[in-house]
């Protein structure tokens, strides 16, 4: 008799399983398989019907956005359609380049006592909350790949000190699209490291300049200027680095290269 495998069960690993069908069983097992690929943990109420609306306004690549977990995006997501007609071809160019930057000396972070209060400010203008539960895909802080809860959020308080307060303070507000993200893989997300911005009143040329200005103005250790049905920007920071490696890519069709291209 088929194992109990369906879309949204928990494999024997405690990973949640988002590559099968709603009610058709899979595998062989007795009860709770193993299943390794892909290797990523959802909450549970990340089924497809839950982050409909969310994909509709940025991509089926919102949640598996970097070169580490690309490959883990649901083949049964909605298809990317692009905000306006297009023809594939680079629109505008940028010259912008890598260059490895030398990490902030960040003093001591004061770690948090828990449970986690996710009304705590980690910058003038960004609480825990607003960099997990309360980003547009919520995510609920663990302790992961390696990391307590304490780290993760000593991580997404140098985010919030060197990346989202200098490119609020620049070019104002904006939403927070991903912050932390609860899995098991190897996205800088996953050790809150790393967040999406977008904000719909920008156009998608000026999505690429802010991506430009923080090339040009911010120790960044990479920054992915991402195509799905709009325009995001993904930008991390590693505190635990001696240096950021300034990494500047493009993400279009699910596929990356190196320096920003817009194309559309």
């Amino acid at each position: 008799m088929p194992g109990v495998a369906r879309l949204g069960d928990v494999d024997s690993d405690g990973d949640t399983l988002i590559t099968a069908s709603a009610t058709v069983y899979a595998g062989s097992a007795s009860f709770a398989p193993s299943f390794r690929t892909p290797n990523v943990t959802l909450p549970a109420v990340y089924d497809l019907e839950f982050v409909r609306g969310n994909l509709q306004q940025v991509s089926r690549y919102a949640e598996f956005d970097d070169p580490d977990s690309i490959g883990m995006t649901p083949g049964t997501y909605p298809s990317d359609i692009p905000p306006i007609t297009y023809d594939g071809n680079v629109k505008q160019e940028s010259n912008v380049e890598a260059q490895e930057r030398e990490t902030p000396d960040l003093g001591d972070c004061k770690l948090i006592t828990l449970p986690i209060n996710y009304n705590t400010r980690l910058s003038q203008n960004y609480t825990i909350n607003n960099l997990s539960t309360g980003a547009l895909f919520p995510h609920r802080i663990r302790a992961q790949v390696g990391l307590t809860e304490q780290e993760i959020v000593c991580n997404l308080e140098a985010l919030a000190l060197n990346i989202l307060e200098p490119i609020r303070q620049q070019f104002g507000p904006f939403r927070i699209n991903s912050g932390f993200r609860a899995g098991s893989g190897r996205s800088q997300h996953n050790r809150g490291c790393a967040v999406d911005i977008q904000e719909p009143s920008w156009s998608n040329k000026k999505h690429l300049e802010v991506g430009e200005w923080v090339v040009k103005n911010l120790p960044f250790d990479a920054i992915i200027l991402e195509h799905g049905r709009a325009i995001w920007l993904h930008i991390s920071f590693d505190r635990t680095k001696s240096k950021q490696r300034g990494l500047v890519q493009t993400m279009y069709g699910g596929k990356f290269s190196n320096g920003f291209k817009l194309y559309f």
